[in-house]
């Protein structure tokens, strides 16, 4: 059976709201089999997750990863995945479940639609591959699955560029970052169509289209060397991002509610918060400083138009303009 195998199980429930308030149907939803698989696996000492946003909707992600000292969790949660796939497929509208075992191999889908109207529609699809796919990136690791609830209600109109108070939304995050044991500073990107920022860019994206080039953005980066201290920020960050998204029922967002420093970054996978089409990003970063061997948590907000990129070098930007950089002094840690 599957060894030395690692799985990662999405579950994303999706809910679109049919009214002015479509947020508080989508954090209310719950299905009561999936929330039992969810609680197994907690009781197992596995990773379980929340994730919201428009297109996907509300998202459970449950991660597990087996190894030879917790192989046999593997299979129970494996088994569990297997029950309440069929439980819930007796009732279902169309159900398909395959599964093939050959040479030490594994590939496991199930398709089940359990209800699909032009008012509602709930489904889940559960795929895992124990061999190594072909793919050049590293997180497509040696048995990757994914267990995905799918739920929404009627679309609501949502657009670019959405009329709300981002002024209003950036005090709540000056407000949030001000408290003791952090530094927090101030920065700046701008980079026109003349220079290709290629060279220059953190995470080493390449582009030469020159439309592409473009980006004008104020940001805020908060710092502390305290990963609880980090996670009661990041804690505070959601609430404050749910009353604002609240308050815009027709702005895009997307709210990844159980990104926290202290869990692998290849899960947590995507921006904590996404405004308007990434017209506001706030992401989490992590790092040691080489001196001291200190960790070093950081939290990053931003206000963009135009590319999302940022400069290398980025713990102590003042300033990035057309390749040329600013910096403070390296700040103090707390």
């Amino acid at each position: 059976m599957m060894k030395k195998t690692m799985i990662t199980l999405w579950v994303m429930i999706g809910c679109l709201a049919m009214n002015a308030q479509p947020t508080a149907e989508l954090r209310s939803h719950r299905n009561p089999a999936v929330e039992g698989l969810m609680e197994y696996a907690r009781s197992l000492d596995y990773y379980v997750g929340y994730a919201y946003d428009d297109y996907s909707g509300q998202n459970i992600l449950l991660s597990l990863y087996p190894s030879n000292d917790n192989a046999e969790k593997t299979h129970l949660l494996l088994d569990s995945i297997r029950h309440t796939c069929e439980v819930l497929s007796v009732s279902a509208k169309e159900s398909n479940m395959w599964e093939l075992h050959q040479e030490g191999k594994d590939t496991i889908y199930y398709a089940i639609t359990l209800s699909n109207s032009q008012d509602a529609a709930e489904k889940i699809t559960f795929k895992y591959r124990s061999i190594a796919r072909e793919t050049t990136f590293p997180n497509d690791l040696i048995g990757f699955g994914d267990f995905v609830y799918n739920y929404h209600t009627a679309n609501i109109q949502r657009t670019r560029n959405a009329s709300y108070d981002l002024p209003a939304y950036w005090k709540t995050i000056k407000e949030v970052f001000s408290r003791d044991g952090v530094v927090v500073h101030a920065f700046t990107i701008s980079n026109d169509s003349t220079h290709n920022f290629s060279k220059d860019v953190y995470g080493g994206l390449v582009t030469n289209d020159p439309e592409r080039w473009s980006s004008e953005q104020t940001g805020l980066l908060c710092m502390t060397t305290s990963m609880e201290r980090a996670n009661n920020i990041v804690d505070d960050i959601i609430k404050a991002t749910w009353a604002h998204v609240d308050q815009h029922p027709h702005i895009c967002y997307g709210i990844r509610e159980s990104n926290r420093f202290g869990i692998p970054s290849y899960i947590a996978g995507h921006s904590l918060i996404t405004l308007d089409y990434n017209r506001f990003l706030i992401d989490l970063y992590e790092d040691t400083d080489k001196k001291s061997c200190t960790p070093r948590y950081y939290i990053m907000a931003r206000e963009i138009q135009g590319s999302p990129f940022f400069p290398k070098d980025w713990q102590t930007l003042k300033s990035y303009k057309n390749g040329k950089y600013e910096y403070y002094d390296t700040p103090d840690t707390k």
